[in-house]
């Protein structure tokens, strides 16, 4: 089985997201999807992520209808700085007949020369990185690094971001339709709870 890893803060999860889970499920490019949310980025410990229990009820509810795709709290469960290379290396243990490919976007890729034991994730996984039309960060350092570990797929993701959506009100949220629809109301839930 082709098992996909799309790790990320998610915070919060967006339809961004959504559509890069649904268009690998669709592709077949793999045949079921781990969501795992990070606990802290170590690129960005100066940015907390929303609360653990807001963003793993935003993913419930953005994937749910997805069949082939879990979420993990893994990362979560762990209350220390995410690296990958411990997270594949879980997952391959857990099914160590499957194929892993790491899910990453051009940005992350971006810095993927720079994560802590990249030669690890490459010798127990292969890479997929998601692009889209426009402008991306430089990858050649992580291109030349990865090698034929790399596969390239220019998906159709809506321009979306994390950090914008956090600084909108209710009302724009709604209008804009950037989170999937029960991720909403989560979010707006939690938004006159507090």
């Amino acid at each position: 089985m082709n098992l996909g890893i799309f790790g990320g803060s998610f915070s919060p999860v967006h339809r961004g997201h959504f559509e890069i889970a649904r268009q690998l499920l669709d592709r077949g490019v793999v045949d079921q999807l781990v969501v795992i949310p990070t606990f802290l980025n170590p690129f960005k410990q100066d940015n907390l992520p929303l609360n653990n229990g807001l963003r793993l009820s935003m993913l419930e509810a953005t994937f749910s209808r997805l069949e082939q795709c879990e979420i993990s709290d893994f990362e979560l469960k762990n209350e220390s700085i995410s690296y990958s290379y411990k997270t594949i290396q879980a997952f391959a243990d857990k099914y160590p007949g499957d194929k892993i490919h790491l899910i990453l976007g051009t940005d992350a890729f971006a810095l993927f020369y720079q994560w802590s034991h990249v030669e690890q994730i490459l010798c127990l996984s292969d890479v997929i990185v998601v692009g889209r039309q426009g402008a991306s960060p430089d990858l050649s350092q992580s291109t030349k690094l990865v090698g034929d570990k790399m596969t390239w797929l220019e998906l159709d993701i809506p321009e979306i971001s994390s950090t914008e959506i956090r600084k909108q009100s209710p009302e724009t949220l709604k209008a804009s339709h950037w989170l999937h629809p029960e991720a909403l109301k989560v979010w707006l839930n939690q938004s006159m709870t507090t």
